[in-house]
């Protein structure tokens, strides 16, 4: 298995702590975290707009203690930036110099996203791909009597089209009564799929090479 650097992009998405904490019961690790966070309205007069920047910094180290704390020995470093396909963040994910991008709940990445990681930018899709597509594919899916699952893939520039890495049957279980209860197994499927591969210590096992 080779090594590579691992970084997770996330907005604070409850979907990127599930996977910090499959990967931390599988004892593997990410090497870092990168948290979006929007800049302060410029346009805002002076003195709001100073409360506005320390109200951030302060945001910006909370949320990188909790993550520190909540996972030790699982996260390397936290890192906040700026907005998502920001120049910031550009720049702060190439400085990183990481060869995997997960993908923890974000929106569209631009391509300057996509060629900050060196090997590729995974994302984890809760419906089977390429079936079911774009949003609300659980609920679609149950309406058109599609099998439950979950699907890992690399990100290029169109939507949910890139290369297939793992495909995964959600099996049924009791506690599947609604929509939501369904949506929350399909979450775990997909983040035990991304723990599995996308982390330093199990990399070559979902094809994360």
């Amino acid at each position: 298995m080779g090594s590579f650097r691992v970084a997770l992009l996330t907005r604070g998405h409850p979907h990127a702590f599930r996977i910090l904490e499959s990967v931390a019961a599988r004892g593997g690790r990410i090497d870092c975290v990168v948290f979006e966070r929007h800049t302060p309205d410029t346009r805002r007069g002076a003195f709001v707009l100073a409360l506005k920047r320390i109200k951030h910094s302060f945001q910006s180290f909370r949320i990188r203690s909790n993550i520190k704390a909540r996972f030790p020995g699982t996260v390397g470093r936290v890192v906040t930036t700026g907005p998502l396909n920001s120049a910031s963040m550009v720049a702060d994910l190439e400085a990183l110099n990481v060869d995997y991008l997960l993908l923890g709940g974000v929106g569209i990445i631009s391509e300057a996203i996509i060629d900050a990681a060196k090997k590729g930018v995974i994302n984890s899709h809760p419906g089977l791909l390429p079936w079911m597509r774009n949003l609300g594919v659980v609920g679609r899916s149950l309406m058109g009597n599609v099998p439950l699952g979950g699907t890992v893939h690399f990100v290029n520039k169109g939507i949910d089209t890139g290369a297939i890495i793992e495909r995964r049957l959600l099996k049924p279980c009791p506690k599947m009564n609604n929509l939501a209860d369904c949506e929350d197994a399909a979450y775990g499927v997909i983040a035990e799929m991304m723990a599995c591969g996308g982390s330093t210590r199990q990399g070559a096992s979902a094809g994360f090479n």
